[in-house]
């Protein structure tokens, strides 16, 4: 994976470093406006991620190798045991609309791997970027999806998932998450609207996170690594 945008206010899919390969744009506002958190995932020297929104909030990088990326250097992750995570994120905390998107490459086909999380180390998950194995939130299938939950439970939730296909081609493909509180959460892979939305997004009015909360990227979380 080389790219993680965290946006309060804007979608533009893919993001801007692909803006000449002629993908279509999609926007979504918010009074806001606020770049949340960007890493870039270019480097884990000194085991760090930087942030390059102005929060400034900075990761930690557990494990991982440079590889080539879809531009420049990319971060590879062993599926067992590396991943990232940003303590306590005051980006974590999100009352309004927001997008989260990334790129990301792999080839495992098999359980259930999360690319990006909000965790409280708990078991409430408030947000969630995953593949997911049969058995859950595809019961028969493989299958890629974006979750939303308003307090980290079952209660008021909804996502949007599409079974039968997880993208683990070993291609580098762009997925973008967007969620309009009350009224729609959607999912686009390469800039292309896919899935079938679950759950009762009417009652998601927020997303509930304490000064707990840690961002997570690729595991890190119930040892749902990615690969």
């Amino acid at each position: 994976r080389q790219f993680l945008n965290y946006n309060s206010w804007n979608f533009n899919s893919p993001w801007a470093l692909i803006e000449n390969q002629n993908y279509p744009w999609f926007r979504l506002e918010h009074p806001e406006r606020t770049l949340r958190a960007y890493y870039t995932l270019n480097s884990n020297s000194g085991g760090t991620a930087s942030d390059s929104s102005s929060f400034v909030k900075s990761a930690n990088v557990i494990g991982t190798n440079i590889t080539q990326g879809h531009k420049g250097n990319a971060l590879l992750f062993n599926g067992v045991s590396d991943y990232i995570v940003a303590t306590n994120a005051p980006h974590d905390a999100m009352s309004g609309p927001f997008t989260v998107s990334f790129w990301f490459k792999g080839t495992k086909q098999n359980g259930t791997q999360r690319f990006v999380t909000t965790w409280n180390g708990t078991g409430a998950i408030t947000w969630i970027a995953l593949i997911a194995a049969p058995g859950g939130i595809c019961p028969t299938q493989s299958g890629i999806s974006f979750y939303i939950s308003e307090d980290g439970g079952s209660s008021d939730r909804a996502y949007v998932r599409q079974c039968g296909q997880t993208y683990q081609n070993g291609q580098w493909h762009h997925f973008a998450g967007v969620f309009n509180p009350g009224q729609e959460i959607k999912l686009y892979i390469d800039g292309v609207s896919i899935g079938v939305v679950a759950g009762n997004i009417t009652t998601v009015t927020s997303v509930k996170v304490n000064q707990q909360t840690n961002l997570y990227v690729a595991g890190g979380a119930a040892n749902e690594y990615y690969q």
